[in-house]
């Protein structure tokens, strides 16, 4: 199946307000779905008989860094058994005061792999996954403020001890980020 039979498929089975837009520029288009029907769609392209894209490759997490301050989830799909490739993407801007974490539901209820992956979002980009059955980091657990380019980020930090250090990454020669551990 095409990529427009599959945009058709999905705007017949789950109505038009299901995908958002497309972008067909890069290596491989991708279908942009509206970020509350994500599991719904993953649900319906794993199940369908005319896709069956059963396995999730890859899930990251983006942040765009743009006006809107959008973070977004990129999703590869794989469908062994047809040998096709598909890309999903959502996203949604999120206020730079706000305290809450950005929020997407969870696909781990249709792809098992998917639970791993949110983990690193969340871990990384700070991603909150509705519905995940155990969000909590996997690579950084304690805090360190990072300063970049004059902003500020806080950040969890793997294995670093509890101390007031201060240190400096140094990347090409350049001071790229000043971190200070809490």
């Amino acid at each position: 199946m095409m990529f427009n039979d599959i945009k058709l498929l999905l705007t017949k089975k789950l109505g038009e307000t299901v995908i958002t837009g497309e972008e067909t520029g890069g290596l491989q288009p991708a279908l942009l779905i509206n970020p509350d029907d994500i599991a719904t769609v993953c649900l319906e392209l794993r199940n369908n008989p005319q896709t069956y894209f059963d396995f999730l490759s890859s899930l990251s997490g983006v942040h765009y860094n743009d006006e809107d301050n959008r973070y977004g989830v990129v999703y590869h799909l794989a469908s062994i058994p047809y040998k096709t490739q598909l890309t999903l993407k959502v996203s949604k801007p999120h206020d730079r005061e706000s305290a809450e974490l950005p929020e997407f539901k969870s696909i781990t209820s249709v792809y098992r792999t998917a639970n791993w992956h949110e983990r690193e979002a969340y871990d990384l980009l700070g991603i909150f996954f509705e519905g995940h059955p155990d969000l909590r980091r996997i690579l950084f657990r304690l805090s360190c403020q990072v300063r970049g380019n004059g902003i500020d980020r806080y950040f969890f930090c793997q294995d670093i001890p509890r101390s007031n250090i201060t240190c400096e990454l140094f990347l090409l020669k350049k001071v790229c980020f000043h971190i200070s551990y809490l």
